[in-house]
């Protein structure tokens, strides 16, 4: 396997920005997140936490199961609750990305 990242999101302009950045596999849907990460091992998973078929919570819990990867969530509708609940459910850390994302505070 090339890819040493896995980036779990439905923003194709996101992942296309991050992708040079980070060598990656993406995964657009929830279950094609899943299937990877229980195929491959993954150095860090970005996950976008606004999939319309699963909470964000539920995601983050659902990868954490499957492996101990650094998990970095991100989302466009931050709130300080949802962002310490994502915390507790496994995430490593949390991005709010209402604020410009780019390659600098990606990698920082």
């Amino acid at each position: 396997m090339k890819y040493k990242n896995l980036v779990i999101t439905q923003n194709a302009k996101l992942f296309q920005s991050i992708r040079p950045i980070l060598i990656c596999a993406e995964a657009t849907t929830y279950q094609k997140a899943l299937e990877l990460l229980s195929c491959f091992h993954y150095v860090l998973v970005v996950a976008d936490l606004s999939f319309p078929e699963i909470d964000g919570i539920k995601l983050i819990h659902s990868l954490r199961r499957l492996a101990q990867v650094p998990i970095l969530a991100f989302t466009s509708k931050y709130t300080t609750e949802e962002e310490i609940q994502v915390l507790f459910a496994g995430a490593d850390d949390y991005l709010d990305c209402g604020v410009v994302l780019d390659s600098e505070r990606c990698l920082a």
